[in-house]
């Protein structure tokens, strides 16, 4: 879990990291997540990580998807 820092509204002041060690399950559940949210940050490569993703979702909660390296 980490604290938000940017615009910080009722139920927005955390989000929730999870860190998993397949591609297969992060894409799994970032397609979960974002049913009926909306995607922040599409998955991708990033500098720490082979896929990352950033989504808030339909209950207003963000989650960050972390591929282990």
């Amino acid at each position: 879990m980490a604290d938000g820092a940017a615009d910080v509204s009722h139920g927005s002041m955390f989000l929730f990291n999870i860190f998993l060690d397949s591609a297969d399950k992060i894409k799994n559940i970032f397609t979960r997540l974002s049913d009926g949210g909306e995607v922040l940050t599409e998955l991708g490569e990033q500098f720490w990580s082979p896929l990352y993703g950033e989504v808030r979702d339909k209950f207003g909660v963000c989650w960050r998807v972390i591929l282990n390296q």
